[in-house]
């Protein structure tokens, strides 16, 4: 009985390590992911705010050149789209 209990002890034991190690190789490759994608996000932030500052010198070009039209000049001062607004659903 002593060493049917001795024998099951170390069994689990085994399996516990076994699992701390699992746990430890899945701990550091989620780390070095989690840093991967932490990095990408960066990445895409800058080029949103170098788009972005872009953007903001284009329209201030735009604005100084005098873009054309009232419904052009009302948008570019609203921040809003030039496009035409989507015509409305007829109600059936």
């Amino acid at each position: 009985m002593k060493k049917d209990l001795a024998d099951w002890r170390s069994r689990m034991n085994q399996q516990v390590e076994s699992y701390r190690a699992e746990l430890s190789g899945l701990q550091t490759s989620l780390s070095a992911e989690m840093s991967r994608l932490r990095g990408e996000l960066a990445d895409m932030k800058a080029r949103i705010r170098q788009q972005m500052d872009s953007n903001t010198a284009v329209l201030g070009d735009l604005r100084q050149q005098g873009a054309g039209d009232a419904a052009t000049e009302a948008a570019l001062s609203a921040g809003g789209s030039t496009e035409p607004a989507a015509p409305a659903r007829a109600k059936a």
